[in-house]
């Protein structure tokens, strides 16, 4: 946090601004970019700050297997199956497949 202040400022005013006030989030993306905030230098997108609020790590949950880029096998949430991908492009598993671990 010390490295990126300006991350967790804009991380933290998207959360608590999403809480307090009736906004879509495309009109949250708006708000944040006319403030100035940014992710890695680049404008907000409404896609990007929807996966930002609904990703688990940001209260305290640990999220695993939400991607698989393996050629040959992923977890599809109780066991290691096969997969046809020989180019290990990036899928998107099911949400029933992450493996999350709370209060970390």
């Amino acid at each position: 946090t010390e490295l990126a202040p300006e991350r967790v400022a804009a991380v933290r005013y998207a959360f608590e601004t999403f809480a307090a006030e009736a906004l879509t989030v495309a009109g949250l993306a708006v708000r944040m970019n006319r403030l100035g905030h940014t992710m890695y230098g680049r404008p907000w997108m409404k896609g990007t700050l929807e996966g930002l609020l609904r990703n688990p790590v940001y209260r305290g949950t640990v999220r695993l297997g939400n991607v698989t880029r393996s050629e040959f096998a992923r977890y599809d949430g109780t066991k290691i199956v096969r997969v046809k991908n020989p180019d290990s492009t990036l899928i998107r598993n099911p949400v029933e497949c992450h493996i999350l671990t709370p209060d970390q």
